[in-house]
């Protein structure tokens, strides 16, 4: 037998089990993961992100996996970062535009 093809194989799962432990099945994970709670104000959201995900292409990282809803823990952390440093930075612009003398 081989060894370079059991090696391969066994990378293969440990990475499976590496993306499960990644993955957030329902509304109610994702809504916990994201916002620390979970209550119909905060599911609706997480529906609505789906939605505009499928329809637009923007939003939230979300998907359905069949009829359950599916997120990677990663790229939600990365879209939310981003998101937070693109409104970080417009606030900082706002703020530069309000001090600057008006010609």
């Amino acid at each position: 037998m081989s060894q370079p093809h059991r090696r391969s194989r066994d990378r293969a799962v440990g990475g499976a089990s590496d993306l499960e432990a990644d993955l957030l099945h329902g509304a109610r994970a994702i809504a916990l993961f994201i916002y620390d709670r979970d209550d119909n104000a905060t599911r609706r959201k997480i529906y609505h992100n789906a939605e505009r995900r499928k329809k637009k292409g923007t939003g939230a990282p979300i998907f359905r996996n069949g009829v359950i809803l599916t997120a990677r823990k990663s790229e939600l952390a990365d879209y939310y970062s981003a998101k937070r440093q693109t409104s970080d930075m417009n606030q900082f612009r706002r703020q530069e535009d309000a001090t600057s003398p008006s010609a």
